[in-house]
C-alpha cells in the first residue's frame, strides 16, 4: 500500500506551522468493512463495543464503535459510536436509536451545544470535530439502523494511534491484534476470513474500558458477544445479478448476499467510490498483449496463528525497525547535479534470503515465485525498470532465491548481473570483460 491517504486539515485551533498540517483518513461501512489509515482494507464481524482508535500521545483521543448483529446471515453492522479527547466532552451517537446524540451522557436535545467540540447534525448524519482536528463524518440509515463513518485525523497523530483503524505511519501494519501481532494486507481474504475476525475481536472493550452510556436495563454485557463466531462465507459461485448490481465491487457483493439489503449494498458501493478506490489506486503495468490484473487476492489462513509470521532479519544495511515517519531516506548522490527545487533524498528497498522483500515504505513480505519478476517499473519519463530472476534454492522444497537481475532506464545501457553464473556482468548483452 501507499503512504497514508491525505487531505487538507482544518482543525478548530490554528495550525502549528512547524508540522505537516495534512490529515490521514480511515473509515468503516457496511457489515463491517474497515479502511485503516494506511489503506489496508479488511472485514470485522465482531459483536461488541470495540476500540477503533486510541491515542498514546498527549491528546488522549479515543473512539469506540458498537457492532451488533444485522441482516439474515448473522453478520455485524456498526450501530453506535462514542468519542472523546483530553479536555473535551464525551460524544455518543446511536444510529440504532434514530441518531440520538448524547453529550457527557445527556441528550443533546436537552442541553446547550458543547463549547469544546463542534457538532453539526442533519436528519441522517452528524459531523463531530474535536479541537485537535479529529473529525468524524457519520451517516446512518433509519431503515437498517446501521452507520457508515469516515474519520479524518491530523498529522499530529502520525505513529501514535492503535486500534481497529491502525496506525497512520505509511506501513502495512494496520491489521493488528491488541497484543501486538500484525498481519499484512496480502493475508486478507477478498470476502473476509477467520484471521480477520479473530484479530479484530481482540479490540473488544471490557466493562471498565467502555465509554458508552447505557439505557435503563442495559449495560456493557448487553452488547458484549465477543465469543460469537460470525465469519460469513459467500457461495463459491457468485450470482450474476449480484455481481452486475455491484459492478464487481467485493464489499457491495458481500453486503447484498449477507443482508439481502440493496440499500446497504448501494451505500457500500458509494462509500468505496468516494473514500476508498480512486485516491490510492495503484498504477497498472502492461504485461504484453494482455494487461495483468491489478491485484490477485491471496487466500488468508483459516485461523489466527499463535504468533505473528516471522521474517528473517535483513542485512545490517537495510532498516531493521519500522520507521516512525514516511519512507526511509538516505543521502542521495546522483550522477547528475541535484535539482535544488526538489528533495534530493533517496528512498530505499531491497531483497535478501529466500526471498524476503523490503518495500520502499518499510513493508516486509516474502515472495517464493519462480520466475523473472518486475521488481520496479517507472511510469514517469525516466522509464526505469528492474527485473529479478528467482529460482529454486536450498534443501527445503518450495523456496526460492534471487539469482540474477537486469536493469535499465531511458537512454542507459541494459545491465545484467548473474550471481548464478559467478557474478557475470553483461552490458547490452555483452560480457563486461570483453568491452
Amino acid at each position: 500500500t501507499s503512504s497514508p491517504t491525505r487531505r487538507p486539515c482544518s482543525p478548530l485551533t490554528p495550525a502549528d506551522p512547524t508540522i505537516d498540517n495534512g490529515c490521514n483518513t480511515a473509515g468503516e461501512w457496511g457489515d463491517v468493512h474497515l479502511l485503516a489509515f494506511d489503506n489496508v482494507k479488511y472485514d470485522c464481524q465482531a459483536r461488541c463495543e470495540a476500540i477503533y482508535m486510541v491515542d498514546s500521545g498527549p491528546l488522549s483521543f479515543q473512539l469506540q464503535v458498537r457492532m451488533a448483529p444485522c441482516g439474515d446471515a448473522g453478520v455485524s453492522c456498526a450501530t453506535a459510536l462514542v468519542a472523546t479527547e483530553n479536555g473535551a466532552s464525551v460524544v455518543q451517537y446511536d444510529a440504532a436509536a434514530g441518531g440520538q446524540t448524547l453529550i457527557d451522557g445527556v441528550d443533546l436535545e436537552n442541553q446547550p451545544s458543547p463549547t469544546n467540540v463542534s457538532i453539526s447534525r442533519s436528519t441522517n448524519a452528524i459531523n463531530i470535530e474535536f479541537a485537535s482536528g479529529v473529525t468524524l463524518d457519520v451517516t446512518h440509515r433509519t431503515s437498517g439502523q446501521y452507520m457508515n463513518m469516515h474519520a479524518i485525523v491530523p498529522f499530529t497523530y502520525f505513529g501514535n494511534t492503535s486500534g481497529l483503524l491502525g496506525t497512520p505511519n505509511g506501513i502495512d501494519d494496520d491489521l493488528r491484534t491488541r497484543d501486538g501481532r500484525n498481519y499484512s494486507s496480502d493475508q486478507v481474504g477478498e470476502f473476509g476470513s477467520q484471521l480477520e475476525y479473530d484479530a479484530c475481536r481482540t479490540w473488544c472493550t471490557t466493562a471498565s474500558e467502555s465509554l458508552f452510556t447505557y439505557s435503563n436495563g442495559e449495560d456493557h454485557s448487553t452488547y458484549d458477544r465477543s465469543n460469537d463466531n460470525v465469519v460469513y462465507t459467500p457461495p463459491i459461485e457468485l450470482p450474476d445479478d449480484t455481481v452486475t448490481f455491484c459492478n464487481g465491487e467485493p464489499t457491495c457483493i458481500l453486503d447484498l448476499l449477507a443482508t439481502n439489503s440493496t440499500e446497504m449494498a448501494e451505500d457500500s458501493k458509494e462509500f468505496v467510490e468516494t473514500f476508498v478506490s480512486s485516491p490510492t489506486a495503484a498504477p497498472t503495468i502492461s504485461a504484453g498483449p494482455t494487461a495483468a490484473p491489478s491485484a490477485v487476492p491471496t487466500p488468508a489462513p483459516s485461523q489466527l496463528p499463535s504468533a505473528a509470521p516471522t521474517i528473517s532479519p535483513p542485512p545490517s544495511s537495510f532498516p531493521s525497525a519500522a520507521p516512525t515517519s514516511a519512507p526511509t531516506r538516505t543521502p542521495c548522490t546522483p550522477l547528475t547535479e541535484a535539482d535544488p527545487s526538489i528533495n534530493n533524498g533517496c528512498n530505499t528497498a531491497g531483497e535478501w534470503g529466500d526471498v524476503h522483500v523490503l518495500g520502499f515504505d518499510n513493508v516486509k513480505y516474502d515472495c517464493q515465485a519462480r520466475c523473472e519478476a518486475l521488481y520496479m517499473v517507472d511510469s514517469g519519463p525516466t522509464s526505469f525498470q528492474l527485473q529479478v530472476r528467482m529460482s529454486p534454492c536450498g534443501e527445503e522444497p518450495g523456496v526460492s532465491c534471487a539469482t540474477a537481475l537486469v536493469a535499465t532506464e531511458n537512454g542507459a545501457s541494459v545491465v545484467q548481473y548473474d550471481a548464478g553464473a559467478g557474478g557475470q556482468t553483461l552490458i547490452d548483452g555483452i560480457d563486461l570483460e570483453n568491452q
